[in-house]
């Protein structure tokens, strides 16, 4: 009987260090779960943010995209109205060059 009771109180004793070892990964368990939720938070915080920055960066591009196409625009008028002036200076200047020609030449023979 004696040797039973040894047995018996080995292994209660044993039983009450595997309930303790099961308490004690149950609530590290709870710490790692607590951890996982605080960084589940952070990162679904991160991710608004690169969304918020994504949308940002989007909105700027095209703006500046935009910006861009109308100054390229300016740049293509300007310089088709500079070509334009350039055709119509070199015109009336050959009007003037035909005029000094005739009047030169009826300087130097008065038809009278």
């Amino acid at each position: 009987q004696a040797a039973d009771m040894d047995s018996e109180k080995h292994e209660s004793e044993t039983a009450k260090e595997l309930v303790n070892a099961l308490k004690s990964e149950l609530q590290r368990s709870k710490e790692l779960q607590e951890e996982i939720d605080i960084k589940e938070t952070r990162i679904s915080s991160l991710e608004s943010e690169i969304r918020d920055m994504t949308s940002t960066f989007d909105r700027e591009k095209s703006d500046l995209q935009r910006e861009l196409s109308m100054k390229s625009q300016l740049y293509e008028n300007g310089l088709t109205m500079m070509h334009e002036m350039q055709q119509s200076h070199n015109e009336a200047q050959e009007i003037l060059f035909q005029r000094i020609k005739f009047l030169e030449d009826q300087v130097a023979c008065p038809s009278y």
